[in-house]
């Protein structure tokens, strides 16, 4: 019972964790010249999401648009901007997803039995992201089948380790009372080409380890790798995640749209 009280705190109330807040680790770090890339709300990221279960079966392929709101994340307005990730996940498709907590599993089976849905199916998710001229940090998507990302690498990159050669540092991550060792390295790779543009990137692999905490049956399903690109004027255009029990879930950008602003005329009578 305590342990399902624990895990239910993790759900219920996720942005009163540590890990809703930029590390510090990283926002001592500096570097001379600024990196291009903004957050900008006239610019929406969709990105071709995949959901691979642990026998390799693909349950979710679908559209995830990250759209910036133009104004601070009420959680750190210091300092993030708010962004929303909006999901486009096919009903049908979703009810083969099995969640990796046994109680969460039957509660979804029972929802079904009576409602015929989800029972906790997100079209929309706002969190916070920022980048300026010392780093680029973002929360990931954590709803719907992809909240196990919660534990996983959130992007994160320290624009002075964007060099010539291996770069790469530890992050000691506590998440509800459970530590995580996060390994990020990054490396120059070939350019990424989007509408006929070349990109300068960078590969960007993590590998996180935790520690057994009474509130995990196993961390098969907690401890993953991270194999990402980020180019330096469009943020992260791949991130491929995978867990120690096999599970993949996998972000591949695949166009940016730009939204022009409509403007309003009041005409008086």
């Amino acid at each position: 019972m305590k342990k399902q009280m624990v895990r239910n705190l993790l759900i219920l109330i996720p942005l009163a964790l540590s890990s809703c807040l930029i590390p510090l680790p990283i926002k001592s770090l500096k570097t001379k010249e600024a990196i291009p890339f903004r957050f900008s709300k006239n610019t929406e990221f969709h990105y071709n999401a995949l959901y691979i279960n642990s026998e390799n079966d693909t349950i979710t392929n679908e559209l995830l648009i990250l759209k910036v709101l133009g104004r601070r994340w009420f959680v750190q307005p210091g300092l993030q901007e708010a962004i929303r990730y909006i999901y486009h996940t096919d009903t049908s498709d979703y009810r083969n997803y099995i969640d990796p907590f046994p109680i969460d599993r039957q509660k979804n089976e029972k929802h079904y039995e009576w409602k015929g849905r989800a029972r906790r199916l997100k079209q929309k998710e706002t969190t916070g992201a920022y980048s300026n001229s010392n780093n680029y940090y973002a929360h990931p998507p954590r709803a719907n089948q992809y909240r196990m990302l919660f534990y996983a690498p959130h992007p994160i990159v320290p624009y002075q380790l964007l060099k010539d050669t291996l770069c790469e540092f530890v992050f000691n991550r506590k998440i509800v009372g459970s530590p995580f060792t996060q390994t990020y390295q990054y490396s120059p790779t070939e350019n990424f080409t989007m509408k006929q543009k070349e990109y300068k990137c960078w590969a960007v692999n993590v590998n996180s380890i935790g520690k057994l905490h009474e509130y995990m049956d196993s961390l098969a399903i907690y401890n993953s790798k991270l194999e990402a690109l980020f180019c330096e004027e469009i943020g992260f255009v791949k991130m491929n995640y995978t867990f120690e029990d096999s599970t993949k879930i996998f972000f591949n950008l695949t166009e940016l749209v730009e939204i022009k602003e409509e403007k309003t005329e009041h005409i008086n009578n």
